[in-house]
């Protein structure tokens, strides 16, 4: 995460170089990319001609990489979210584990375990605006083939739990 926000950080800070650098090879790249969109090329050099240097840095920044100068990646963020994930995604498969009778214990976990996977799954997906489902089929086959890698291994070991 933090060599992301790192490379963001460097991208802003090329893109504002060349902006201020260069302003004209800048605006002839702006009008370039809006005539991409549809604009015409009159328009286009009215609204290039019409921006601050921030500005434009600003409409590079979007217009080249989708990227948003005030949107760098926050590694603090992203473990606060991840530690918030985990212990929810947690809870059930341990709420399992201390409240059922021991001959239920292992299955139901399972069971639980791959719900808990869903819906985290899912959620993250949602709140990250990517397709649902895709993000609950990674999630859950990755999570059961942890599952199964894990009771092989401890199977090999000879750990027996239950």
């Amino acid at each position: 995460m933090s060599s992301a926000a790192d490379s963001q950080r460097s991208l802003i800070s090329r893109v504002t170089e060349l902006v201020l650098g260069d302003r004209a090879a800048a605006n002839r790249r702006l009008v370039e990319g809006y005539r991409e969109q549809g604009i015409s090329e009159s328009t286009a050099e009215l609204i290039v001609a019409d921006l601050s240097s921030e500005a434009a840095v600003r409409a590079h920044l979007h217009q080249d990489y989708g990227l948003d100068e005030d949107e760098v990646l926050n590694p603090g963020h992203a473990a606060y979210a991840s530690a918030i994930a985990f212990l929810a995604g947690a809870l059930l498969p341990l709420l399992t584990i201390i409240l059922l009778p021991i001959a239920w214990r292992i299955p139901i976990t399972i069971v639980a375990v791959i719900i808990a996977l869903a819906v985290t799954g899912g959620l993250g997906a949602k709140l990250g605006g990517a397709p649902i489902r895709p993000a609950i089929g990674r999630v859950v086959v990755g999570g059961a083939i942890a599952l199964v890698v894990t009771w092989g291994i401890g199977s090999l070991l000879g750990v027996v739990v239950g």
